[in-house]
C-alpha cells in the first residue's frame, strides 16, 4: 500500500511538472552540447535536425542556427539583436532577442540537444498535446535550446533563463517558448527585447508575428503570461504559412481589396516556396452566400519573392465555388478551418 501511495505521488509530481510547464532539463548532465567560447565569439552554433522539416509552407530545412542573441534561425545565422542591421534573407524564432555583447555579462551558458530517446519524446509529446489541441501529434524530430546567463548592472545581478523547444512528427511542426527568469530586458540604448517570429527579405522585416508585449517594458513579465493557459509558455504551429501581424513589401501594396462591400479582408500571410524563395499574399473572404459581380470570387493577391523580381497575381474562382473551398485550395484543413471560423464571425458582425 505504501509503495502504491509513493507511485501515485511520483505520477502526480510528473504531471505537475509537465502541466505547470517548467523548463525541460538542460546542461551537460542532460546530454546537452554547450556552446564553446569559439561559438560565443562567432555568435552561433549549428544544430543538425537529423531530417528535414518544412517551415511556413513548403520550404525544407535540416539545420537550425542557435544564435547567442536569444534566437534561433533558418537559412543563416543572426549576428545582431537589432533586426534593422540584418542584410540577408532569414527566418527567425526569437524567444528573447536581446544583445549579449555586454562587458558586464558574467556567465553565459547556451546549450542544446536533439530529442532522441523514447522516454523524452513521450514526455515532450504529452507536453505539447496538453497545449496545442492535437491529440494525434507525436514527436519524431525534436530540439531543446536553453539560454541561461547573468549580467551585472551597477552591482545588481540580473538573470535570464528561457528555453526554445521544437517538435515535429515530420509533417506538423510546433515550437514552444518557455520562461523562468527575465530580469535583463532593456538594452543600453533603452530598447526592449523582441519576442516572436520574423521573416526578413534582403534585410527588411517583411513579415512579423510578435507577442503583444514585444519591444516594451512589459516583455520582462512574459514569465507570467501565456497564449495557451500554461503560465510562462507560448506555443505555435510553424509548418503552416505565417500570418503577418505586421507586413511590408518592396513590391508595393498588397491590400488592394476588390471594391465590393461583400468582401472581408482577413490578413497577410507569408509562405515558403523553397528554403530561399517565399511568397506573400493577402487573404480575403466573401460574406456568406455572396459573390462578386460576374460570378467571380477574389481569393488572394499574391506577391512572389525571389532575389531578382517581384510579381503580382490575382486568382479568381467561378460562382460554383464557395469561400470555404477557396481556402482549402491554398491552405491545410487545420489552418483553413480556424480561419473560416474567424471569417464567419467577422461576416456575421458586418451584415
Amino acid at each position: 500500500m505504501r509503495n502504491l501511495f509513493i507511485f501515485f505521488l511520483t505520477i502526480n509530481a510528473l504531471l505537475t511538472c509537465v502541466y505547470a510547464q517548467k523548463l525541460l532539463p538542460s546542461g551537460e548532465e542532460a546530454g546537452d552540447t554547450v556552446l564553446s567560447p569559439e561559438d560565443w565569439e562567432r555568435g552561433y552554433a549549428v544544430a543538425d535536425l537529423r531530417r528535414s522539416i518544412t517551415i511556413y509552407g513548403r520550404g525544407s530545412f535540416d539545420q537550425i542556427y542557435i544564435n547567442v542573441v536569444g534566437a534561433v534561425s533558418f537559412g543563416t545565422s543572426l549576428h545582431t539583436s537589432n533586426l534593422d542591421l540584418v542584410r540577408n534573407d532569414i527566418l527567425i524564432f526569437a524567444p528573447f532577442l536581446i544583445p549579449v555583447n555586454n562587458p558586464n555579462l558574467n556567465n553565459g551558458i547556451i546549450s542544446y540537444r536533439s530529442i532522441t530517446n523514447t522516454q523524452e519524446k513521450n514526455a515532450v509529446k504529452t507536453m505539447f498535446q496538453a497545449n496545442i489541441a492535437d491529440d494525434d501529434f507525436t514527436v519524431v524530430i525534436g530540439l531543446v535550446v536553453t539560454y541561461d546567463y547573468t549580467i551585472n548592472l551597477d552591482g545588481n545581478i540580473k538573470r535570464n533563463n528561457f528555453q526554445f523547444v521544437l517538435a515535429s512528427d515530420g509533417e506538423r511542426t510546433y515550437i514552444r517558448f518557455a520562461y523562468k527568469y527575465l530580469q535583463y530586458a532593456q538594452t543600453v540604448d533603452g530598447s526592449y527585447a523582441k519576442v516572436g517570429q520574423f521573416a526578413l527579405s534582403e534585410g527588411a522585416i517583411t513579415c512579423a508575428n510578435e507577442v503583444e508585449v514585444s519591444g516594451t517594458a512589459e516583455v520582462a513579465n512574459l514569465w507570467t503570461q501565456t497564449n495557451t493557459g500554461s503560465r510562462g509558455n507560448f506555443y505555435w504551429r510553424v509548418d503552416l504559412p505565417l500570418e503577418c501581424l505586421s507586413f511590408t513589401s518592396d513590391c508595393g501594396e498588397v491590400d488592394q481589396s476588390p471594391e465590393d462591400f461583400n468582401i472581408c479582408p482577413i490578413g497577410y500571410f507569408m509562405e515558403t516556396v523553397t528554403s530561399n524563395m517565399w511568397q506573400f499574399y493577402r487573404l480575403y473572404f466573401c460574406k456568406a452566400g455572396k459573390t462578386l459581380e460576374g460570378g467571380m470570387v477574389s481569393v488572394k493577391q499574391k506577391c512572389e519573392y525571389d532575389s531578382d523580381y517581384y510579381t503580382f497575381e490575382w486568382r479568381t474562382l467561378g460562382n460554383s465555388d464557395s469561400c470555404s473551398v477557396t481556402l482549402k485550395d491554398f491552405l491545410p484543413d487545420f489552418f483553413s478551418s480556424s480561419l473560416a471560423n474567424l471569417a464567419t464571425q467577422m461576416m456575421l458582425t458586418q451584415d
